[in-house]
């Protein structure tokens, strides 16, 4: 009989042909069909049953306890009720003549007969009739009991590890779906013995270890264990056999109560075991394995070259130690050789500047040399960064300040620049206070070296600065020039050190600019960039985070730069010690100049003698590097006369920051780095000794008394053409302060008022105050308009 024939058979059946014939062929399909010759006993009583029969064809005979209970003829079912409570049979099935029957398993019947309502109901009235059961009863139990089971089967099938249920016997009874892993599906192991798929030379232990009583109720006990890959399989290509971790538990339950010993007798109903796969886990710590004893041989080879590299590196590091000890020493000494001369050259031509008595050619020679000299400060300054850049020796020193007040101060800085090379100068500015945290110094080195170069290498057109913020306070800073344009060919080295463009080795320079203000901003968070293509100007772009804050920061005073001398009746005495007589000349007259006496010295010893019959209220004390004996007369003035407030500052040449912190961390209160400047002088001593000081008068103050009489509605005087002062306001607001000055020469050929306002309103120009301009010009117009 085939699977064919059995369909047929069944869709003759009251019961089976309930169901469709797709059903019922998939339904014997997955099913298995069973010859039983005459006289041949199916079962034997006391065996689990997750498995019933159809009868075919033939006649069987059913015994208990070899009494005769039942005859069984075809589309009868046996075993149904064993499969649906999934106890033990109690019953053993002889065939009575050859017979067929149709082998249904649990999952089978689950997944073919249980959905099917009709089909279970007709079942369940056939056992009912058997058992002599409640049909209303059972009805609801079994449901509650299929609900049980599927909740539990969900839960089985749904775990990734193999789930076993074995017989005392060893055969294996129940297998979930994760089986597949092993190339079975679960019907495939049923009735098969659990040893059939141990591929492990420790067999015998293993299944003594895992299928015994012994193994109490939920106690699991583990091993480690190979398993065969079903050969048909596609997995057998990759593996042969797999690795698993499986516990065991024993499966026990309870019979009745045993009326005489008044006890529950437990019976033994095979094991329980979960498999976890370690395949991989095993492959690894295999590898492991391998791994260890190869690096074993391998550390001991290295061992013995490290030894050997050890030396070779403790060799190259003391070399390199003394490499860059001597690099060192080197740009200190050379700051300190260079910024010493500097020292004079900015120092006399300072204290010139301000001798009222200077004729005007003379001056401008003075500021002609204070120009050079600042200049080549510069470059020292740049050699230096670039070697701080390169030992990460630069630090960030964050601090709060006005945007605004930095772009107003650079067109201060180029105004002049710009109008001596007759370029038209464009600097954006906020239109209101705008305070932000960063290192205000690197921004306006940075600022001031891009502009410097637009303007170096700009003959004819213009400079610009522009400015530009998102709502992430990311800022963006367009310097922009009508200058000869860089090749595409040098975009890329034009930031590394030392390269210049055939333009850039005309102009001369270091070399070093754009490499400084490229890793400062990167420093700070942000970066450098060239846009440009020859003779169509350059334009370099910084990006930068300038987080804004909300509380204002007090600006420093603009007249440092105009200072006259300490207030009236304020006293201050100051001891210079320096060895340089250049050097005690330059800082003796800048004090003198702003009314500080003092007295000087060149020889240490002679120190504390003066410094006790002087008394003076601040000591200058020149420092050479490396620090020499003179420290020791410096720790002798400290611990004698610091007590008395006395305030003493180191003088130094150099400005690296681990010498600077190291005259600090000796003691002293402060450090003045040379060549000095009057504006750092006067911030040291307003900071060390609260001194104040009176200034020229600003240009608020002289904007008051433009006219003969001092008083500002003289400005309504003017009898100039609207026309004329329509073009001043035009070019003021532009902020074009080439534009400006060509309308200023202008005015200045319109007669004696003309040459007076042209006069007045330059002394705005020269500090770029254009919003002073526009004011005084709204007045005049304002005035003139009320009379």
């Amino acid at each position: 009989m085939d699977i064919d024939s059995a369909v047929k058979k069944l869709k003759a059946s009251s019961i089976f042909g309930l169901l469709s014939k797709p059903a019922l062929t998939k339904f014997c399909k997955n099913s298995e069909l069973v010859k039983l010759p005459k006289n041949k006993v199916l079962f034997e009583e006391g065996s689990p049953g997750d498995v019933m029969y159809i009868l075919l064809q033939g006649k069987l005979e059913i015994y208990t306890k070899n009494k005769h209970i039942a005859l069984r003829t075809p589309f009868e079912m046996i075993g149904e009720l064993s499969l649906i409570s999934l106890q033990p049979r109690s019953a053993s099935v002889k065939a009575n003549s050859a017979s067929i029957l149709l082998r249904i398993t649990k999952d089978c019947f689950d997944n073919y007969i249980a959905p099917h309502s009709k089909v279970m109901l007709e079942i369940m009235k056939v056992l009912s009739r058997r058992s002599g059961w409640d049909l209303e009863k059972l009805d609801k139990g079994y449901k509650e009991l299929r609900q049980s089971q599927q909740n539990y089967e969900d839960i089985v099938q749904s775990v990734s590890d193999i789930i076993l249920r074995v017989s005392p016997e060893g055969l294996i009874n129940y297998a979930n779906s994760s089986v597949s892993v092993l190339g079975y599906k679960s019907h495939e192991m049923m009735g098969k013995s659990l040893k059939d798929y141990i591929n492990d030379e420790n067999e015998k232990t293993i299944l003594k270890d895992l299928l015994s009583k012994r193994i109490g109720k939920g106690k699991g006990k583990a091993r480690e264990v190979w398993l065969q890959v079903n050969p048909k399989s596609v997995l057998s290509k990759k593996n042969k056999k797999l690795y698993f971790l499986i516990s065991s538990s024993g499966v026990w339950s309870e019979s009745k109560e045993n009326k005489k010993t008044k006890r529950v007798q437990r019976i033994f109903g095979g094991n329980q075991l979960i498999a976890k796969d370690i395949t991989e886990r095993k492959k690894a710590e295999e590898e492991l394995k391998n791994n260890k004893i190869r690096l074993e041989k391998l550390v001991k080879k290295r061992t013995k070259d490290l030894e050997k590299t050890n030396l070779e590196l403790k060799k190259s590091k003391e070399e390199a130690d003394s490499a860059n000890k001597a690099k060192s020493e080197f740009l200190s000494r050379m700051s300190h050789e260079i910024r010493t001369p500097l020292n004079a050259v900015l120092g006399y031509s300072q204290i010139l500047l301000r001798k009222s008595y200077l004729e005007p050619e003379d001056k401008d020679s003075v500021k002609g040399i204070s120009t050079s000299g600042s200049h080549l400060l510069e470059l020292i300054d740049e050699v230096l960064d670039m070697s701080k850049i390169e030992a990460n020796l630069m630090e960030i020193n964050a601090g709060d300040f006005d945007l605004n007040e930095l772009l107003k101060s650079l067109s201060i800085i180029f105004a002049p620049r710009c109008a001596d090379k007759n370029l038209m100068l464009f600097v954006d500015n906020l239109k209101k206070e705008y305070f932000v945290r960063s290192d205000q110094t690197k921004l306006r080195q940075i600022l001031i070296n891009l502009m410097g170069n637009a303007v170096k290498f700009t003959d004819e057109g213009f400079v610009s600065l522009k400015i530009s913020d998102s709502k992430a306070n990311l800022f963006r800073f367009e310097i922009i020039d009508s200058g000869p344009g860089i090749p595409p060919k040098d975009h890329k080295n034009i930031f590394d050190p030392f390269r210049q463009t055939d333009e850039g080795i005309k102009k001369a320079g270091t070399g070093l600019g754009l490499t400084i203000s490229q890793k400062q901003a990167r420093l700070l968070g942000g970066d450098l960039i060239v846009e440009s293509e020859l003779g169509k100007g350059a334009k370099f772009i910084l990006t930068l985070p300038l987080p804004a804050v909300t509380q204002k920061v007090l600006q420093r005073n603009r007249e440092d730069f105009a200072i006259k001398g300490l207030k009236e009746n304020l006293k201050i005495k100051a001891l210079i010690l320096d060895r340089n007589s250049n050097n005690r000349d330059v800082l003796f007259k800048l004090l003198s100049s702003i009314g500080v006496d003092v007295f000087s010295v060149a020889d240490s010893s002679q120190a504390l003698d003066e410094i006790k019959n002087y008394k003076p209220d601040i000591v200058f004390f020149d420092i050479k590097i490396p620090i020499t004996d003179e420290i020791k007369v410096f720790e002798k003035i400290s611990k004698k006369f610091k007590k008395k407030s006395l305030k003493i500052i180191a003088m130094t040449a150099s400005v690296l920051n681990h010498e600077v912190d190291a005259f600090l961390e000796k003691g002293f209160d402060e450090v003045l780095l040379k060549p000095i400047r009057l504006e750092s002088l006067v911030l040291l001593l307003k900071k060390c000794l609260n001194a104040e000081f009176e200034f020229e008068k600003s240009i608020e103050q002289t904007s008051n008394s433009f006219s003969d009489n001092g008083s500002k509605e003289d400005a309504a005087k003017f009898n100039l053409p609207s026309s004329a002062l329509e073009a001043l306001k035009e070019a003021a607001d532009s902020g074009n302060v080439t534009h400006l000055a060509k309308e200023l020469a202008k005015i200045a050929t319109m007669g004696e008022d003309g040459r007076k306002l042209k006069k007045y309103l330059e002394e705005f120009v020269k500090v770029y105050d254009l919003e002073g301009i526009l004011s005084f010009l709204d007045n005049m117009e304002t005035r003139r308009l009320n009379k």
